[in-house]
């Protein structure tokens, strides 16, 4: 790597003009930079949603969830299959292994779910949905107006939403809250029963009315023409006027003439209007009723330049929507890009200011701070310029990386310059200065940045879902790293060349004078090598100690650092209606208002039919809680639950931060009775542990429901079928939808209702039915019964299964999973049930695996690359074993702040490796120097340490000040992977590491040379021994 500097040295005004051009294009690349919270990630999941209109739970998995199971089980690469069937909706989950094509997996799954579409009952028609984070919506927008939100809602479909989903990198926007314009005909039954009408004979006239089909094409002197026909509805008074059959003609008295068969027209037997459909869902913001829009974006979207042209757009938006309207935005992720971004900006410049601070203690050089200074931009920028030619985006992963990479990019930076500025000392000229300063250390300065990248660039190469999001972290490390190299062996030495004077009073070599440090150094370092097997018991004990704290440490995988908002819902009893479950959540809400530190609140109160809309129901109603800037979610949340405790509610209200406290169980047993007898039994377990709360089940209770028994062979004696009953039925309770229309440019639904009474079984069974042959009573044909129904049904691998939710008070998660494993091994559950820990317990097993291997396949990878540099086995070997040492700090510190261990610690331990690694190579490569110009090891050891302690120091503090405002919460960064865990991890390490090179190492170097000298010098005595004693043996 040397002759990247002689080239440089050679052209220095190039290498000047190459840096600013560099510095140039990077600038002008930032905005082409993709900015996205998360990087692009598909879970290795399919969701397969069917809807089946009418059907309760035990007819959803008896028709769809059992047949669609069975055809899925067989698909390549399935891990493992689990279901819910619900009123009206079967949704299956196929879970596949982690790294399997997604794409290739969701077309044969698509093959396997049309073999089953035969067996299916009619009209339900399963639709498959890939997972994906990337559809989390990025935008959520509140529509507030003080006219009627329903009148509201076409203006909002046809203008506001075709407007959003022009704007360039949106795929999607789903509106909730907005009641669908219908045409209602409600039907009078005693009028029809006049007239002699059925309900069958209205839906056939109104569906052979109301359409238009091609017939064919006729050709005519050279042009093809179509041929269509039909009719469509133009407006209600057409409707009303609309033939749907003839009354009977009379025949003539002496009072009344004769009268011929009379046109009954459909505005005799029934009320027509434009109306909106039932309310499904309610949705306010701040209490005040809303409708929300929630937009998603495509794969090439970018989530910044969406959000500004979103704020760009909102003024001329309301405009068109008329006066007293108002569009809020509730929730934008692009501020937590740009914030992510700023706190790296602001990382990187507290870190360049205490790096200019250590600096300049040191070396009381403003120049060589300066110039070292430059080496943090320069670094950054072409690692971003790196990430855009691999199409990465600016991501929480990225700038976790370059979060990661400031603290380490002025080490190499700072050994040269030290180095140079060591032989300016000595008297050398700048040009001989520079050289010798770069050549001593070009060798190990490599070496240690080639074992860094060697630790980081494994999770590059983690498959499955876990290696998605390390993969843009792991570039990001590299590129930085490799970038500060290039740097600190290029431009380093030219601006070192032009800007450092050399000292004003030169003194040989030989009389140079040690300087405060090394005198201060000194005696250390010559009593731990003249003491050394005490220095390393000393170290053993303390490692030793340090581990045994390890089981007080808290586990947790993600620190939920940087969140913003939480949620939690509300579950009444099963069968709620919605106005019931509204006016509940209506308490809570006048509740929050009384909450310091939320800045808004959002609410959705039950669910729409459609397979897309299953999260909540009738019965729940879903809250989600921004918080104000600079407020500490657990206390907001804490506050929130202090709030709600004091209502006596009826339901029960669960609470979700984020993924990282939430753990599931899932109960599995062979049927009903044992699954709720095992499901109860631990449910009962876990209340004894006093870190969980919410603890849940969806295994509800069963709802009263009315069933409909009919007899098909008396029905169709008396001229019905089952399908006539049912759609009187839907009729009168839900709307029978007919066909479509369109008034004033809005396409309605056209909803046809009975609007009888039939609230009881007696009034059920006393509904009359017409028919071509006279009325049918319905309980003449047909058994009206009660009876009670699950509200959903759930099956893993084809077998019923309940899932227990709960979740963690605290951040002992790992501590929590390890005692709930240790309760359900110990449970006595019935035969056959059984029991399986998922959630964040599975999720952090997982991510911990994958980091464990990415280290373990690290380690050898960094003793190669110290082989080579070293040509020796020992002496990597020597540093290998110093590793674990350095974990002192780390652990000391982490439990003394109560840092939890996770994903973000982790990431500081691999850190950790490769700077004790860096400082380590930089030591011994100075010692083996002098051990080639004939010291004794303690000497070359005392000599090398004397000389090094300087950059050891300073690249020690430098990055443990830059990491300090982290530790702190100074400055606002901080995300689930990068937080304060990761910089205590690194401080305390850092603290004890240094120690580490710069005693321990010395110690165990000493002791193992001294050991081979002496084997050396044996092998050696040997022979000479043989030779002489064998004339001896002959005189004898």
């Amino acid at each position: 790597m040397f002759v990247l500097t002689r080239f440089s040295l050679k052209n220095k005004s190039l290498i000047v003009l190459a840096s600013l051009a560099v510095l140039v294009f990077g600038i002008a690349i930032l905005p082409l930079l993709k900015q996205d919270e998360l990087p692009p990630v598909t879970y290795p999941a399919i969701n397969i949603a069917s809807v089946y209109p009418g059907a309760s739970p035990e007819q959803v998995e008896r028709d769809v969830t059992t047949l669609l199971e069975q055809q899925v089980q067989g698909a390549q690469n399935v891990q493992q299959v689990t279901s819910q069937s619900r009123e009206g909706l079967s949704l299956i989950t196929v879970l596949y292994r982690d790294g399997s094509d997604i794409e290739k997996a969701r077309q044969q799954l698509t093959e396997q779910v049309e073999k089953a579409r035969t067996a299916l009952p009619t009209g339900v028609t399963p639709q498959l949905q890939v997972f994906n984070p990337g559809d989390i919506p990025i935008i959520l927008l509140s529509v507030t107006s003080s006219k009627d939100l329903a009148q509201l809602g076409p203006s909002l479909q046809q203008k506001i939403v075709p407007q959003l989903q022009s704007i360039d990198g949106v795929a999607n926007v789903s509106v909730t809250g907005v009641r669908q314009p219908v045409v209602s005909i409600s039907l009078d039954l005693h009028k029809m029963q006049e007239k002699g009408l059925t309900l069958t004979q209205v839906q056939n006239v109104l569906q052979a009315n109301n359409l238009s089909q091609p017939a064919g094409s006729v050709t005519n002197d050279g042009q093809t023409k179509t041929v269509r026909s039909g009719h469509t509805f133009q407006s209600l008074k057409e409707l009303r006027g609309l033939i749907v059959g003839m009354a009977p003609a009379q025949e003539g008295s002496e009072s009344m003439p004769a009268t011929a068969p009379q046109p009954i027209r459909l505005g005799e037997i029934a009320t027509i209007r434009e109306d909106f459909a039932q309310s499904e869902t309610l949705t306010r913001v701040n209490g005040q009723p809303s409708i929300g829009l929630a937009l998603v974006k495509s794969a090439a979207g970018n989530t910044v330049m969406i959000s500004q042209e979103v704020q760009k757009q909102l003024p001329e938006m309301e405009k068109l929507l008329g006066s007293g309207t108002k569009i809020k935005v509730l929730d934008d992720r692009a501020p937590v890009i740009q914030h992510s971004i700023t706190d790296l900006v602001k990382e990187g410049l507290i870190g360049a200011g205490f790096a200019v601070l250590v600096i300049l203690v040191f070396l009381l050089s403003l120049r060589s701070t300066l110039v070292i200074t430059l080496s943090i931009p320069l670094s950054v920028i072409m690692a971003l310029i790196a990430l855009w030619t691999q199409q990465t985006s600016l991501n929480v992963m990225s700038i976790a990386g370059l979060t990661i990479a400031i603290g380490r990019v002025v080490d190499d930076s700072i050994v040269v310059l030290e180095n140079i500025h060591r032989h300016l000392a000595l008297g050398e000229s700048k040009a001989e200065a520079t050289l010798h300063g770069v050549r001593e250390v070009a060798t190990a300065v490599t070496a240690s940045t080639l074992t860094t990248v060697a630790v980081f660039l494994p999770l590059a190469f983690l498959g499955g879902f876990v290696g998605a999001y390390t993969h843009p972290l792991a570039l990001a490390v590299t590129f930085a790293l490799l970038a500060s190299l290039l740097v600190s062996l290029t431009i380093i030495p030219v601006l070192a060349y032009w800007f450092l004077k050399p000292p004003r009073t030169v003194q040989p070599i030989l009389h140079t004078r040690p300087s405060l440090l090394e005198r201060g150094y000194y005696p250390l370092i010559s009593w731990v090598t003249r003491y050394r097997i005490i220095t390393i018991l000393l170290a053993v004990v303390l490692l030793a100690g340090s581990f045994a704290l390890l089981p007080l440490l808290p586990i947790n995988t993600f620190s939920g650092q940087g969140e913003s908002r939480f949620s939690f819902t509300l579950k009444q009893t099963p069968g709620t209606s919605l106005a019931t479950t509204d006016a509940e959540a209506k308490r809570i809400e006048d509740e929050l208002k009384l909450v310091e530190g939320i800045q808004s609140f959002q609410i959705t109160v039950g669910s729409g039919s459609d397979a897309g809309s299953f999260a909540t129901q009738p019965d729940m109603a879903l809250f989600t809680i921004t918080v104000q800037a600079g407020k500490e979610i657990s206390e907001v949340q804490k506050r929130v639950r202090e709030h709600i405790q004091r209502l006596a509610l009826q339901g029960n209200v669960t609470f979700q931060t984020q993924l990282n406290n939430v753990v599931d169980i899932t109960v599995q047993a062979p049927n009903e009775r044992t699954l709720r007898s095992a499901t109860e039994q631990v449910m009962r377990e876990i209340k004894q542990i006093p870190q969980t709360s919410d603890i849940t089940n969806d295994l509800a209770a069963a709802v009263p429901s009315i069933v409909v028994e009919v007899r098909p062979n008396r029905a169709t004696e008396l001229g019905l079928s089952t399908m006539q009953v049912n759609q009187l039925l839907q009729s009168i309770y839900t709307g029978l939808p007919l066909t479509q229309m369109t008034l004033d440019n809005v396409t309605r639904p056209v909803i046809l209702k009975m609007n009888a009474t039939a609230m009881t079984i007696q009034q059920i069974q006393d509904l009359r039915i017409g028919t071509e042959r006279g009325e049918v009573r319905l309980g003449d044909i047909a058994r009206v019964m009660q009876t009670t129904d699950p509200v959903q049904i759930g099956r893993v691998a084809g077998t019923r299964a309940a899932t227990i939710t709960l979740t963690v008070v605290g951040q002992d998660v790992g501590g929590v999973t390890q005692q709930l494993q240790q309760r359900l091994a110990q449970l006595k559950l019935p035969s056959g049930a059984t029991t399986q820990l998922g959630g964040t317990a599975s999720a952090a097993n997982n991510v911990l695996t994958q980091l464990l291997l990415a280290l373990l396949f690290a380690v050898p990878t960094v003793f190669l690359i110290m082989v080579a540099t070293f040509r020796s086995i020992i002496q990597p070997l020597i540093l290998l074993i110093s590793i674990p040492f350095a974990a002192v700090g780390s652990i000391v510190l982490a439990a003394l702040t109560r840092t939890p261990i996770g994903a973000s610690t982790l990431f500081g331990f691999l850190m950790l490796i490769g700077i004790v690694v860096t400082n380590a190579i930089v030591l011994i490569d100075r010692v083996n120097h002098f051990r080639a110009d004939g010291m004794s090891p303690r000497e070359a050891v005392i000599a090398g340490g004397q000389q090094r302690v300087r950059p050891i120091l300073m690249t020690a503090l430098a990055t443990i000040m830059a990491l300090l405002p982290m530790a702190l919460g100074i400055g606002g960064a901080g995300n689930a992977i990068i937080s304060s865990s990761l910089a205590v991890v690194v401080i305390g390490g850092l603290t004890s590491s240094t120690i580490l090179t710069l005693l321990f190492v010395p110690t165990l170097y000493v002791l193992v040379e001294e050991v081979k000298e002496r084997l050396s010098k044996r092998a050696k005595q040997e022979p000479l021994e043989a030779v002489t004693t064998t004339p001896l043996e002959h005189v004898k």
